[in-house]
């Protein structure tokens, strides 16, 4: 209830702004993660690499936003979020075997609108509409490695929020009744996504890896209450007075199908169990073109595409020159 994750208009569209999928080491590397394995790291998107952990490894964040919105005329206004980003933790359970599991929110609807007209012998007519709230996810990885080379990876995910959107229409003289219409979405269901991954040693401490995952566009079960009703605005208030309709009802809200590649090259320091260096490459595909949302007409949105490119390094292990290097610079990995 305490979260506002997002101020923007377009959150109205499809499930609203979708909360950015990676986890602190591939956001700061463009948001890399298919290929991303990594000993000291969690990586959410990609469940085939919960087994590289060394280490239980508990990991969380926050987030501030800055947005600068503006429209033709009109001055700029600055909008400010804090929020929580996500609570997870991954636990080693053997060589082969590794978990992880975590809280964090998946998208986001946060806005308002607002627009005035005068009409002859009613005067001043405001239409507002808002919107609030958004999906959750709890999520739980699992992989496993086969063969020395190969790790597969399951991620079980519950879904679960509540998205109101409502509409007004308000009149200024008493005399007339406004109106205002509610819709609020409550969605609770699993979901299953899948993951692998291919380590490739190429010599030299240095291998590659490649990386693959798919989601399927299930169905989320979904409960959809609908009212309206008029009421007489007095000041800020409304007070209600006579229920025009009234619904609820189960629906199904369909996921977008979600594939990602990747390819990661790195080089390993015996001293340490992370990379020295690593660079990788991304490409994802979200099928928003099949999504069945909360309309009852399509919202005919379009399919979603996404390159990433990214590396890190970490210069004491890097450079032969810098190894015993007192420089507390040189021991930092920069992304």
């Amino acid at each position: 209830m305490g979260q506002s994750n997002s101020v923007s208009p377009y959150s109205r569209f499809g499930l609203g702004d979708m909360v950015n999928p990676s986890f602190m080491q591939g956001f700061t590397m463009g948001q890399l993660s298919t290929a991303l394995r990594d000993p000291l790291n969690l990586n959410l998107n990609n469940p085939a690499a919960s087994n590289a952990l060394r280490l239980t490894t508990l990991e969380m964040s926050g987030r501030i936003s800055i947005v600068d919105q503006s429209a033709n005329g009109l001055q700029t206004i600055q909008q400010t979020t804090s929020n929580f980003n996500y609570f997870a933790m991954g636990i080693p359970i053997s060589e082969n075997y590794g978990l992880s599991f975590g809280v964090l929110p998946f998208s986001a609807v946060g806005y308002r609108l607002s627009e005035t007209e005068d009409l002859d012998d009613i005067g001043e007519v405001r239409r507002q509409y808002e919107g609030s709230g958004g999906l959750n996810k709890i999520y739980l990885n699992q992989a496993l490695l086969l063969f020395d080379r190969l790790s597969v990876g399951v991620q079980l995910s519950y879904y679960f929020g509540s998205i109101d959107y409502r509409q007004d229409v308000r009149y200024d003289d008493a005399s007339f009744l406004s109106s205002r219409y509610n819709r609020n979405y409550l969605v609770s269901d699993v979901n299953a996504s899948f993951g692998l991954q291919y380590i490739q040693p190429l010599g030299n401490d240095r291998e590659m890896i490649l990386g693959a995952r798919w989601e399927q566009n299930n169905d989320l079960a979904t409960t959809f209450t609908q009212a309206a009703y008029t009421y007489t605005a007095i000041g800020s208030q409304a007070l209600p007075r006579d229920t025009l309709s009234s619904e609820s009802s189960s629906e199904a809200l369909k996921l977008p199908n979600q594939f990602s590649f990747g390819l990661s090259i790195g080089a390993r320091h015996p001293d340490i169990s992370s990379f020295a260096w690593m660079v990788g490459f991304d490409y994802g595909l979200a099928e928003w073109s099949r999504f069945v949302g909360l309309e009852a007409s399509p919202q005919e949105l379009i399919n979603s595409d996404r390159f990433s490119l990214g590396g890190e390094i970490l210069p004491r292990y890097a450079f032969r020159n810098l190894y015993r290097s007192r420089d507390p610079f040189s021991g930092l990995k920069y992304r």
